[in-house]
């Protein structure tokens, strides 16, 4: 039972974790707004702010980002590691009229475990992008994601 509500509760934090942030336009004037080099973010700095103050934010924001970051990716991939560790343990030590139950116990961790691998991998730069944009708007500039769109 307990195993049951760890798999439902890792099934949640995937799908969480897959949500991406509910700012992403795809066309918008961009002529308010300046681009975050190299990134989805265009930032419309407060009228208050010198630019000075502004760079020292955006840094620290991006700094305290990458931070955050780190951490969430070493506890996602930890703990998607102890549950695929577990589950191909319990596939190799099954014995017995039980074993059928057990190698099916154990696959199943085994893919929560690598799944929980992949989803935070997978989403490691929206996350990145969306603790910037949640540092900046906190410090009270505007912030949107501007997807450009590619011509196939």
């Amino acid at each position: 039972m307990r195993q049951l509500k760890i798999i439902n509760i890792l099934f949640v934090s995937i799908a969480l974790s897959a949500c991406i942030s509910n700012t992403i336009i795809d066309e918008s004037s961009k002529d308010n707004y300046f681009n975050v080099i190299n990134t989805p973010i265009y930032v419309s700095k407060a009228a208050n702010i010198t630019q000075e103050v502004f760079e020292d934010e955006l840094s620290n924001c991006i700094s305290s980002s990458k931070n955050k970051v780190n951490i969430s990716t070493k506890v996602g991939i930890g703990t998607g590691a102890i549950i695929l560790a577990n589950g191909l343990y319990g596939i190799a030590t099954a014995t017995g009229f039980l074993a059928p139950i057990v190698v099916l116990g154990g696959s199943v961790l085994a893919l929560v475990g690598g799944g929980a691998i992949w989803a935070t991998q997978a989403t490691g730069e929206n996350r990145k992008y969306l603790n910037i944009e949640n540092c900046l708007e906190k410090e009270g500039h505007d912030v949107i994601f501007y997807v450009e769109k590619s011509s196939k």
